[in-house]
């Protein structure tokens, strides 16, 4: 495959940063993969993760769910930001997590009765790379494919922009227009995922 500048970019700064040896980071999957809620197989090359280096050796791995809230905050607290943005690979490890297959295995199956699947989506940037480009445009155009497979597998999306990022797509991304916050101060962030909290046992006491 020829890449272009901007895509041999992208891929220069995602792969050549960080130790010389794996340190448990990934890049995006081969497309329509990189969209999809579908995990790997173990036989469909496509829908692996291809490893990459870190951009920070203090980044996370992703949390599975769980019920002890203790751990969950302990974990967000340790949070820090680094690199680049792309809420794209944000929204498909979200419907990893949620998925009853690999690599978490924790989720019930989608459509299963009387289980609602939420996901938060929370960005405070606009979309600057992900596995082939720089240019913000194209990876908008991912992160609404991966928002809208998320919701056709049953997902309710609450989106929320701090100060900077895609309005746009993000209120698309939402399941409804009231459930796209849009902040103009970080300090009003716990407010907002309060309100969410409670948009979510509304609509499991409605249900």
């Amino acid at each position: 495959m020829v890449m272009g500048d901007a895509a041999r970019k992208a891929a220069e700064d995602l792969l050549g940063v960080g130790t010389d040896t794996w340190n448990g980071c990934v890049i995006d999957r081969a497309q329509p993969y990189d969209v999809s809620a579908d995990s790997p197989d173990g036989t469909t090359a496509d829908k692996n993760y291809p490893a990459s280096k870190c951009a920070t050796n203090a980044l996370l791995p992703v949390m599975g769910l769980t019920t002890d809230i203790t751990a969950a905050r302990a974990h967000v607290q340790k949070m820090a930001p680094a690199g680049n943005t792309n809420v794209t690979i944000g929204v498909q490890w979200g419907m990893e997590v949620l998925s009853p297959g690999l690599p978490f295995n924790t989720g019930v199956a989608f459509g299963t009765e009387n289980i609602n699947k939420y996901m938060i989506i929370v960005t405070d940037g606009q979309n600057t790379q992900n596995r082939w480009t720089t240019k913000t445009s194209d990876i908008d155009a991912r992160t609404l494919e991966a928002c809208k497979a998320a919701k056709a597998k049953g997902i309710i999306i609450f989106t929320v922009r701090v100060m900077e990022g895609n309005s746009t797509l993000l209120e698309q991304c939402a399941s409804r227009s009231d459930y796209y916050y849009n902040l103009s101060n970080a300090s009003e962030l716990s407010g907002a995922l309060g309100s969410i909290v409670r948009s979510i046992k509304k609509i499991r006491l409605t249900e």
